[in-house]
């Protein structure tokens, strides 16, 4: 069920009420139900290849058990406690290449032979890789419950989209020992709020206007008009349509890693965070070490370290590099312009890897100045990324350097168009938030998604400062709980209509990230 969907807010909440108040043993049964129950509305389709992918790595996992030659891993326990048998390395790595080869089959053919895009398929199927390459690997003792590792795959809040979540972080949760408690619900109601102001205010509000510049039917201006030969485009629209367009997929993603985390709280759950301020970082490393950073760093357990890393000598790791990127770009979508995209920022990576001797100090002295040229540099990424092919792209590159005289009667035009009022919600909400208030300072313990309350920081402080209260900090503390009760109330009411309108008039988008 789409997070955008007007049931969904309801089904939340009942089923979060419902969740504290059933006994232990039969939570993580709930929870199971209330996934597949929010998939199955979604897409039946899609639901039955989630519950084969769960079924096959589930009876492989089980399979790989254990080897007496590693002498690591964990032995299968027997029915009613009784021994089980010793998987033989053999038997273990076969089981594993079944599973692999399962889950990568089924993503290749529906990802990529255009039938059709079961939800969720590209995050659900790279938790069952982790699962099978970890138990093989000895790190992860073979999950034991169905129910419990079918719950790791299908539960609703991240199932979609993520965040890509580790089986051993994330099922020892699930075993419904967890119960939520008031200050789940405080930061849960939070991160859920704050994702739909993101999803509905800005991402929604600006998508018109950048479908618009990038099909090249911007009207205001008569050079930019479509011709018989097709679009017309001009720099200025180009720079705008790779500004705006990062502005939304931002927006859009982050917002459903916040009402998925927020989601999950309410059930005592804690997710990876998946985002750090990313248009803030220097340079391209620096910007992957806080974009879909769950992501990032499944491709450096799985993939990037396995393949050799940079142990093997600076050719080995120009090539894995590449390699990671490009994987990345494939994971992304079918099309030639997302590999392109995807080694355009291994490139880019290499290329600060090559010159971090001699200019890393002068990097870090540059401070915002190059945190801009970054985001410029991802901004004008995410051109080849959105383009429909590769050739549109090259199109709109082409066009970069020209009708730039006629920039501020284009830049007038955007302004009148409708969506304007989006646009400057969207710069006043990076204003506000992506210069440090846009993570919970609930931060993370121990590179986890364990959440720290920004209040819990707050008493530390005041507990060090024995004996110097203000007068007037009561007075203070209740205006602004009244102020922030008001305010969230009132934002959750202005969501609640503008869901309300999404449903009936059929305006509201689907997440972006739903696509892959």
């Amino acid at each position: 069920m789409n997070f955008t969907s007007l049931l969904y807010l309801p089904l939340l909440f009942l089923a979060s009420a419902l969740y504290p108040r059933l006994k232990s043993q039969k939570r993580t049964g709930f929870l199971l139900a209330s996934s597949w129950s929010f998939f199955f509305i979604q897409s039946p389709g899609s639901f039955l290849i989630l519950f084969f992918v769960s079924l096959i790595s589930f009876y492989a996992g089980l399979k790989m058990g254990c080897s007496k030659e590693s002498g690591k891993g964990f032995e299968l326990p027997g029915p009613r406690g009784k021994p089980g048998e010793m998987a033989q390395d053999g038997r273990r790595k076969s089981w594993l290449i079944f599973s692999l080869l399962f889950t990568l089959t089924l993503l290749g053919i529906f990802k990529y032979s255009g039938l059709f895009l079961p939800a969720g398929i590209s995050f659900y199927t790279f938790q069952a890789l982790a699962y099978s390459i970890d138990v093989y690997r000895g790190d992860l003792a073979p999950e034991r419950s169905f129910l419990r590792y079918a719950l790791f795959l299908a539960f609703f809040p991240q199932l979609v989209a993520g965040p890509i979540e580790r089986p051993n972080d994330l099922m020892v949760q699930l075993g419904g020992d967890r119960v939520p408690s008031f200050p789940d619900f405080q930061i849960g109601g939070y991160r859920i709020l704050r994702g739909y102001m993101k999803k509905i205010i800005v991402a929604d509000g600006i998508a018109p206007l950048v479908d618009r510049l990038f099909s090249g039917s911007m009207t205001g201006l008569s050079v930019m008009k479509s011709h018989a030969a097709g679009p017309l485009f001009t720099g200025p629209q180009v720079f705008a349509a790779g500004l705006l367009f990062a502005l939304q997929i931002y927006a859009d993603f982050s917002g459903y890693t916040d009402i998925a985390v927020g989601s999950a709280r309410l059930f005592g759950i804690c997710l990876h965070e998946n985002f750090d301020r990313p248009y803030l970082a220097r340079g391209f490393r620096d910007f992957w070490h806080r974009w879909h950073m769950t992501l990032s760093r499944w491709l450096n357990d799985y993939l990037y370290i396995p393949l050799g890393g940079s142990r093997k000598g600076s050719l080995r790791t120009v090539l894995n590099t590449l390699l990671v990127f490009a994987a990345s770009g494939i994971w992304h979508g079918r099309g030639l312009h997302y590999l392109v995209w995807g080694l355009f920022h291994g490139g880019m990576v290499l290329a600060e890897r090559a010159l971090e001797g001699l200019s890393h100090k002068r990097v870090r002295t540059l401070g915002m100045p190059f945190s801009l040229i970054t985001y410029l540099g991802v901004s004008m990424l995410w051109i080849l990324f959105r383009s429909e092919s590769l050739s549109a792209a090259f199109c709109m590159y082409g066009a970069l350097l020209s009708g730039w005289r006629q920039g501020p009667l284009f830049l007038r035009a955007l302004f009148l168009e409708k969506g304007s009022l989006a646009v400057r919600a969207g710069l006043a909400y990076l204003l506000l938030f992506l210069a440090g208030q846009d993570r919970t300072a609930e931060g993370e313990k121990a590179g986890r998604g364990w959440h720290v309350r920004r209040g819990e920081r707050e008493e530390e402080k005041k507990t060090q400062e024995k004996g110097k209260l203000r007068s007037d900090s009561g007075k203070t503390t209740a205006m602004r709980e009244c102020i922030r009760l008001l305010s969230g109330y009132g934002l959750f009411l202005l969501i609640l209509y503008s869901l309300f309108l999404n449903f009936r008039e059929g305006a509201g988008t689907p997440f972006l990230y739903f696509q892959f």
